[in-house]
């Protein structure tokens, strides 16, 4: 030790008389003069238990947590906004075949109609216009 200089804390085998004046420690966690607003005396207890101190990881993790419950809710009205689209895409669908087979049916019937009145034209150019004319 260097004589004219004080050490800023006694040392490990220090006894009662090298130690600090002042308050007296509390029992407790030795983390709670971590935070103490004078270093070396600890808060003072209320009589309401003390919060717990949390750990790193343990905000850390709570941290991914809220990350990702908000990515999951960002998701799941992608999700949401994606299967809309895929039921109004299906109900389009649904109407564009009927539509389709409705004009495929009227088509059919009318290409079915102008044979029948080829046929007939054909049958009747063959007749004499006499025989013709009665049916």
């Amino acid at each position: 030790m260097v004589r004219g200089k004080r050490r800023a804390s006694p040392p490990s085998g220090a006894g009662p008389s090298k130690r600090p004046h002042g308050r007296k420690l509390l029992a407790g966690p030795p983390e709670s003069s971590l935070f103490s607003p004078v270093p070396g005396i600890p808060l003072e207890r209320s009589s309401s238990p003390p919060a717990p101190i949390p750990l790193i990881t343990e905000v850390f993790l709570r941290k991914q947590v809220e990350a990702l419950t908000t990515s999951l809710a960002v998701r799941e009205g992608e999700l949401r906004w994606a299967r809309e689209d895929r039921d109004a895409a299906w109900t389009d669908k649904e109407a564009m075949e009927r539509e389709r087979n409705t004009l495929v049916r009227v088509a059919t019937e009318r290409a079915l109609e102008v044979r029948g009145l080829r046929e007939r034209l054909a049958q009747m150019e063959g007749q004499p216009a006499g025989e013709a004319e009665g049916r």
